[in-house]
């Protein structure tokens, strides 16, 4: 049959043993698989659907609710207006909609477009909800480092790494000579016609001004898919600073 409906199920609670994937199924309440399920076309779940094995769906799919400690695979669109929880591998190619929360203990790979109308939270954080159209690129790496200091905390005027406060996607920042320094990629930029910018600052800012962040035209200080060199200075004089930050968007 290419439809099978819960309802005609008698008693309820009856084991149904599908021999071979089904064209459509629409279920009034809830659905449990304790083993492998297949779904050659759109499922569409009043309920409940909780499935401990695989379960793949090559059809749309309309659900109150889904939680899946195995593999989930989804080759149509997934709409879900409850609760959504993954123990295992969730994987779909068409438009994932989730109006409710989402709880991933796995990973969760999408090749087509995910929508998410509330609220999203990467670890303990809340990421702010744009407004408008225009897209967002993300920062692609960044650090705090300090020009005066080596990577022990010690102050140094040695051309070696310096003491990094905090960072991201940054290895190493290299001290290549006074106010002259190469900041290096964890995981590299895939080109380098990135945005770089930088801010710096020092201690005896009222005495010694503002510091300027930049970089010269020559051949050397050419950005590379794997670091940055670049100056701090006042005054058009090189300057180790106390307080440097770099940023890279792409």
């Amino acid at each position: 049959m290419s439809t099978i409906k819960a309802d005609n199920i008698s008693p309820v609670g009856s084991i149904l043993n599908l021999t071979a994937p089904v064209a459509g199924l629409s279920v009034a309440s809830g659905l449990t698989v304790g083993g492998v399920a297949y779904f050659s076309g759109g499922a569409t779940f009043a309920g409940t659907t909780d499935h401990s094995g695989v379960a793949r769906f090559s059809g749309g799919v309309t659900a109150s609710q889904i939680y899946g400690s195995g593999g989930s695979t989804f080759a149509g669109n997934l709409h879900v207006v409850g609760g959504v929880t993954f123990a295992g591998t969730s994987d779909h190619t068409g438009v994932a909609r989730f109006a409710a929360g989402v709880t991933m203990s796995s990973s969760l790979d999408v090749n087509g477009t995910l929508k998410v109308s509330g609220q999203i939270t990467h670890g303990s954080a809340p990421v702010a909800v744009p407004s408008g159209t225009a897209p967002i690129f993300g920062c692609r790496a960044w650090v705090n480092f300090d020009g005066t200091r080596d990577h022990t905390g010690a102050v140094s005027t040695a051309n070696t790494n310096r003491l990094i406060r905090a960072s991201g996607n940054v290895t190493s920042v290299l001290r290549n000579g006074t106010g002259d320094y190469t900041v290096n990629f964890t995981t590299a930029m895939p080109d380098a016609n990135y945005a770089f910018v930088g801010t710096s600052s020092d201690n005896n800012d009222d005495s010694v001004g503002p510091v300027a962040v930049g970089a010269k035209s020559t051949a050397s200080y050419v950005p590379t898919t794997t670091g940055r060199r670049f100056e701090t200075a006042f005054n058009n004089i090189n300057y180790d600073s106390t307080f440097c930050s770099v940023v890279i968007f792409r």
